[in-house]
């Protein structure tokens, strides 16, 4: 464990930001998602929420949307895509999933589909 420690490889914080700054990167991940990753892989809680609060800094969860959107259906007309009920709620929890809030997953979601319009949120939701 010395040696660990002498190499740096033991470092909570520095596999931390390490950790978070490519899952970000990488994946495209939300907070809560890196956060969650890094809780199971025994990092203290303190810890993990600064590297998270470091690495997502001036980071819009908008545009992490949209990029994730991009990608994970680049072949895709998702206004097209979304018109089926199936699979806005497909989408909806790949977002959920991959970490983002349930505010700006349904704000994402009523930019490419009209039939989101007339969604709402509850406050249950907005404490996630």
């Amino acid at each position: 464990m010395t040696k660990l420690k002498e190499y740096g490889f033991a470092d909570d914080e520095k596999f931390s930001e390490t950790f978070s700054q490519s899952r970000l990167r990488n994946q495209g991940f939300g907070r809560s998602r890196v956060l969650r990753d890094l809780r199971s892989k025994k990092v203290p809680p303190k810890v993990a929420e600064q590297a998270i609060e470091k690495t997502f800094a001036g980071t819009s969860e908008a545009d992490l949307i949209d990029n994730f959107l991009t990608r994970k259906y680049r072949t895709t007309d998702l206004t097209v895509f979304l018109k089926e009920e199936k699979n806005l709620a497909s989408v909806y929890r790949k977002l959920r999933l991959a970490g983002f809030t349930s505010n700006a997953v349904v704000a994402a979601l009523k930019r490419h589909a009209k039939q989101t319009a007339d969604w709402e949120i509850s406050d249950e939701e907005v404490a996630d």
